[in-house]
């Protein structure tokens, strides 16, 4: 650009996202409402956050909190804003920037102060001069909030959209939300589905209450990042409180995967035939008193396949006076005292153990969310062979929901291995990797038409 000068920014390896909240009026009073530790991000966007800090201590606390302040007065900054810094291993903290406005995570420094930020923001819009003093604020227990995502952890973070057929809220916190049951998720908004905020006398309680809450919280209908972030909640460096912004790179270097046992598989599995048997059932207006699954020859092993987590399974089943009989692969199981309440909601005995499930049913999908294994689709295999594809040679499906901004090519393009084709963002991500032929099909574009 003509100039010779160089700008050397500092390389920092391992640092921690902290924010100090600050507050000032038209009367030049400016106070800080300590610390939010917002680290545990994806792709820069936060998904957990905590007040105060597991990483600072009182000196730190005093510094940076002084410097947020000096910032606001310069400033002559009134209303609610947030100075963020970067903070390295040492605990010297480094100036990012000023968010004026009050954040998503403002629920976590409203529960450790008792203050209401919202109510004060608005008294100070109206020019009035807030009733605070600085020693008089102080650090009241530890909060958390995670943000509920509808999105896949499993493959890249990508945003998901759908009905939601189920959403019922855990009691005993506070969530703020903007959904409810029966709304549909578009492309056309954040992914965000609610904030899930807990409170305890310490940082563990908070986290104890925190993983019992999203354990507890119920939604069915889309993918979404709930049993990921109860992961890192039990996680061994998140609560060492080693919680850095590449938490998540280097916690999951291959990315994350769910893990699932022979019990949840199983579980999961015969939820899914009970559940498809109670709605053949409901189906039925002729003969409603019979037992459920019942068939003229009772004796003989019947049998329904599902798909799960990408792999086929075979059932055969047999009904007894107290349950069911059910074969998987290479092992027969005893399910027992099998009820349905509220129509969403199935609990039986396994193994020994009673499990429950809130379910819907879209089509051939049955989704399932359980306390133990959050949420999860089993699709029911058709008896049928389909002989038609969906997908013809030289198409693609679009790996998510999203906008097609940019097409590289125009039919009758010849193009070659690795080109570009096109361009596609989605819901507040940054713009994604261009689609790429993968192999060569035909070599000539025979249409420029997307389907996602």
């Amino acid at each position: 650009f003509g100039d010779e000068t160089i700008l050397l920014e500092k390389y920092f390896s391992n640092v921690r996202h902290i924010e100090i909240q600050i507050i000032g009026d038209t009367h030049e009073q400016y106070f800080h409402l300590f610390e939010r530790e917002c680290s545990i991000q994806r792709r820069h966007q936060k998904i957990v956050e905590e007040a105060p800090s597991p990483a600072l201590n009182d000196k730190v606390r005093e510094k940076i909190t002084e410097s947020a302040l000096k910032i606001a007065k310069a400033l002559k900054y009134y209303s609610l804003g947030t100075v963020e810094f970067i903070v390295d291993e040492s605990l010297n903290h480094y100036f990012l920037e000023v968010n004026t406005r009050i954040q998503v995570e403002h629920p976590i420094t409203e529960m450790i102060t008792g203050l209401d930020l919202v109510s004060l923001q608005i008294d100070i819009a109206e020019g009035k001069k807030m009733q605070l003093n600085q020693e008089d604020i102080k650090i009241q227990g530890h909060a958390i909030e995670c943000r509920i995502y509808a999105e896949n952890p499993e493959n890249n973070f990508f945003p998901q959209t759908g009905k939601l057929l189920t959403w019922k809220e855990p009691d005993n916190c506070r969530i703020d939300s903007g959904v409810c049951e029966g709304d549909t998720i578009s492309t056309h908004f954040d992914p965000m589905l609610a904030k899930l905020i807990t409170h305890g006398q310490d940082r563990n309680e908070a986290i104890r209450k925190m993983n019992h809450q999203l354990r507890n919280f119920h939604i069915n209908g889309l993918i979404n990042n709930k049993i990921f972030l109860v992961n890192i909640l039990e996680n061994k460096s998140f609560n060492q409180g080693n919680t850095f912004t590449n938490f998540i790179q280097k916690e999951y270097p291959e990315g994350y995967k769910t893990i699932q046992s022979k019990t949840s598989i199983c579980s999961q599995l015969i939820a899914a035939l009970l559940i498809e048997k109670k709605e053949t059932f409901r189906e039925n207006k002729l003969l409603t008193n019979l037992p459920l699954g019942w068939r003229n020859n009772r004796y003989q092993w019947a049998s329904q396949s599902f798909s799960f987590f990408d792999e086929k399974f075979d059932l055969k089943y047999l009904i007894q006076h107290s349950g069911f009989q059910i074969k998987i692969k290479d092992s027969t199981y005893t399910v027992t005292d099998i009820s349905f309440s509220n129509k969403q909601e199935l609990v039986f005995i396994f193994n020994g153990n009673k499990f429950r499930f809130l379910f819907a049913k879209n089509n051939s999908e049955i989704h399932l969310s359980s306390f133990h294994f959050g949420s999860h689709i089993v699709t029911i295999e058709s008896r049928f062979k389909n002989n038609t594809s969906p997908i013809s040679e030289g198409e693609y499906i679009a790996p998510m929901p999203g906008e097609i901004t940019k097409v590289m090519v125009k039919q009758g393009s010849k193009v070659k291995r690795g080109e570009p084709l096109l361009v596609m963002i989605s819901m507040k991500m940054e713009p994604l990797s261009k689609l790429r032929l993968p192999i060569m099909i035909r070599g000539i574009i025979q249409s420029t038409c997307a389907r996602s």
